[in-house]
């Protein structure tokens, strides 16, 4: 449960429990299976949509392109400069009547970090990630492969059906 949610906090306090990790699974393979009969792809671990429908912002994220957001709380990225609107909206719309920009957490990339950003959000998404992406990291993902975790198919690196469910875990491998 995603920190700061009413859920977290009624797991904190004992009035609601999660799943555990296979009931989870079980639950995901069979929402996974229904939304595939429906026609909907998974385009991402976590996301699906029709043919062409693709969320477009989510996949400019993922795949380490310039995007803007607009609003409290939204992100942006141009470049190395990567930064998000607090999320205030009285302070949003006061800087925005005064012609200035809102106000924002500036969070810079560096060059490792948007290889790394680029290699792990990349590897989420079905398309996958082309080994050029992954240079630096090829001992790692072969290793990855070895456990059946991801595989080379067509000159990219994929999550296999067991990598997707243990995408956290190669994510973390993945890091520096």
């Amino acid at each position: 449960a995603e920190e700061g949610s009413r859920l977290a906090g009624q797991i904190r306090d004992g009035t609601e429990q999660l799943p555990d990790d296979e009931s989870q699974l079980r639950a995901i393979h069979a929402a996974e299976h229904w939304l595939q009969e429906n026609d909907f792809m998974r385009y991402e671990i976590s996301n699906y949509a029709k043919q062409g429908m693709a969320c477009a912002h989510n996949v400019s994220c993922w795949r380490g392109e310039n995007y803007i957001g607009l609003g409290p709380a939204a992100s942006s990225r141009m470049g190395l400069r990567r930064w998000t609107n607090r999320p205030d909206l009285a302070a949003w719309m006061q800087a925005l009547k005064k012609g200035q920009q809102p106000p924002a957490e500036l969070d810079p990339l560096t060059p490792e970090m948007d290889c790394t950003e680029r290699l792990v959000f990349g590897l989420r998404m079905a398309e996958g990630v082309r080994t050029e992406t992954a240079s630096g990291r090829q001992p790692t993902l072969l290793a990855l492969q070895r456990q059946g975790l991801v595989q080379l198919r067509g000159g990219k690196w994929l999550l296999t059906a067991k990598g997707r469910d243990f995408a956290d875990l190669v994510a973390l491998e993945l890091m520096p």
